[in-house]
C-alpha cells in the first residue's frame, strides 16, 4: 500500500466572492462549471474525452453563465488522481491562461478528486457514516480514500479489501473488475446536484503550478539491450 507523499503543504483556501471556473477532467468524461456563492451559474459535461472537448465546454459554460475569463475571480481545479491526459489538459489550460495579460493574478484553488468524491457521496447520503471511494489506477492497482481521511493511497486488491466499507467505485478507464464488492458512484452527477460542496472548509489549497496528481508516476527507462531470460 502506497500513501501519497505529495499532499500540498499550502495553506487551505476557499473560493471568495465572484465567479469561479471549475475544471474537472479527473474522470473519463470531463465537466466544467461556473460557480458563485454556493450555486452553479452553468454546469456542462463533455460528450467525449477531455483532451478533445475541454476547451469547447469551457467556452459553452462561460457563455451560459454570461462571464468571460477576465471576469472570473479565479479557477477551481480537481487535480486527481485520475485520467492523466484529461488532468494535464486542464492543467495546461490553467497555466496558459495565467500567463496571459490580465489573467496572471487569478488564483487557482486545487482539491483532491477522491476527497471531492467522498464529500459529494456524504452530501448525497447524509449520515451514511464510514465508507471509502476508489478508482482504477493501473492494472491491479487502485487509487483510494476512506471518507474523513486526509490521506489518499494507491493499493492492491488486499489493501482495497481492508478499507472501511461500503466501497464506492468511481468511474475510470477499464483495467478489469475490482476484487471487492462495490457500488458505483458518479461524482459528476452528484457535483451537478451539490455545488455547495465547495463551501466545505479545507477542501481546497492554493496551487501555483497546476498539474495532475497521480501516485503512479513511475516510469521504466528504455534501453536497446536485448532481453535475456
Amino acid at each position: 500500500m502506497e500513501t501519497d507523499p505529495s499532499l500540498s503543504l499550502s495553506m487551505p483556501a476557499s473560493p471568495g466572492p465572484g465567479a469561479w471556473l471549475l475544471l474537472d477532467a479527473t474522470w473519463p468524461i470531463a465537466a466544467v462549471g461556473v460557480w458563485r456563492d454556493g450555486r452553479w451559474l452553468s454546469f456542462v459535461r463533455a460528450e467525449g474525452p477531455a483532451v478533445e472537448s475541454l476547451f469547447e465546454i469551457v467556452e459553452r459554460a462561460l457563455s451560459r453563465a454570461g462571464v468571460d475569463l477576465p471576469g472570473l475571480a479565479g479557477y477551481l481545479f480537481a487535480e486527481g488522481p485520475g485520467s492523466v491526459l484529461g488532468l494535464r489538459s486542464a492543467a495546461m489550460a490553467l497555466r496558459a491562461w495565467r500567463m496571459a495579460p490580465g489573467l496572471d493574478k487569478k488564483p487557482v484553488l486545487a482539491c483532491c478528486s477522491l476527497r471531492l468524491a467522498a464529500e459529494l457521496a456524504s452530501l448525497d447520503q447524509p449520515g451514511s457514516g464510514r465508507f471509502s471511494v476508489f478508482a482504477a489506477s493501473r492494472r491491479d492497482r487502485w487509487n483510494a480514500l476512506a471518507a474523513g481521511s486526509a490521506r489518499r493511497e494507491e493499493c492492491d486488491g488486499a489493501g482495497l479489501a481492508r478499507l472501511p466499507a461500503p466501497l464506492l467505485q468511481l468511474p475510470a478507464r477499464d483495467v478489469g473488475a475490482p476484487p471487492v464488492s462495490a457500488e458505483k458512484f458518479d461524482p459528476l452527477e452528484a457535483l451537478a446536484r451539490h455545488p455547495e460542496v465547495f463551501l466545505i472548509p479545507g477542501l481546497f489549497h492554493l496551487c501555483d503550478s497546476p498539474d495532475a496528481a497521480n501516485l503512479a508516476n513511475t516510469y521504466s527507462t528504455w534501453t536497446g539491450d536485448r532481453h535475456r531470460a
